[in-house]
């Protein structure tokens, strides 16, 4: 590859003006350095790196499924503000999970996103798609949708039996409400499905639920004080 072709390349992968791009190599060969010793240490430069190490989708289709409210964080270069929007994303012809952190400026941005409600916004995920950078939007989309449970069908489902080896992750399940019960500060239901045994999830108290309704959750696993595991779920329709 020529290195003219190269700095197409690197402008068209990182979304970054062609003349941009020109301008900074530019600067580092008038430092003395050749060529081809700018074009790496331009790559090597934070947001060039960052750019390059996934792909980036113009129009992508984002629809989310839990959104946080904005927070105050401290990091090691003080305090910020923070937000967070999983999403459910089209990549290569194939329905994935990804998240968005929206840092100070952006946290704000959050509130335009809607639980189950699509979007679209240009994006750049890292390589294995699973932390996202919002670039541009995110604005309404008229492209069809399937429904939140169908595309969690397609990410991926973890097994009943399979719930409790989860510990500290997040993960989507669905089964059947054979029983429920009343805590003082939640719901608890009694899910299974065929081949599995009981599993006891704690839910918000106002969530509708139905004897005997197949239901698709967010799931969070933890351990106890008492090595017990507590499973807390957010419904999804």
């Amino acid at each position: 590859m020529d290195i003219q072709t190269e700095i197409q390349r690197i402008s068209e992968k990182t979304g970054i003006d062609l003349s941009e791009v020109k301008a900074e190599l530019e600067k580092l060969k008038v430092e003395g350095y050749k060529e081809p010793a700018a074009l790496a240490i331009y790559k090597s430069t934070p947001v060039v790196k960052n750019r390059l190490s996934g792909q980036i989708y113009d129009n992508a289709v984002l629809v989310p499924y839990k959104v946080s409210d904005v927070r105050e964080v401290q990091t090691a270069k003080g305090p910020s503000t923070v937000a967070n929007v999983e999403v459910l994303f089209m990549a290569e012809g194939q329905w994935r999970a990804g998240s968005l952190s929206l840092w100070n400026e952006a946290a704000e941005k959050a509130k335009e996103f809607q639980k189950g409600q699509a979007v679209s916004a240009k994006i750049k995920t890292n390589d294995n798609n699973e932390k996202i950078a919002l670039l541009e939007g995110p604005i309404p989309t008229t492209t069809p949708v399937p429904p939140m449970t169908e595309l969690i069908s397609q990410v991926g489902v973890l097994p009943l039996n399979e719930l409790y080896k989860a510990e500290g992750q997040e993960c989507f399940v669905r089964g059947i409400v054979g029983h429920s019960f009343d805590t003082e500060k939640a719901m608890g239901i009694e899910l299974s499905d065929v081949g599995s045994d009981v599993v006891t999830i704690f839910i918000s108290k106002d969530t509708p639920i139905r004897i005997g309704e197949e239901v698709t959750l967010l799931a969070r696993v933890s351990k106890r004080d008492d090595s017990s595991v507590f499973v807390w779920g957010e419904l999804l329709k």
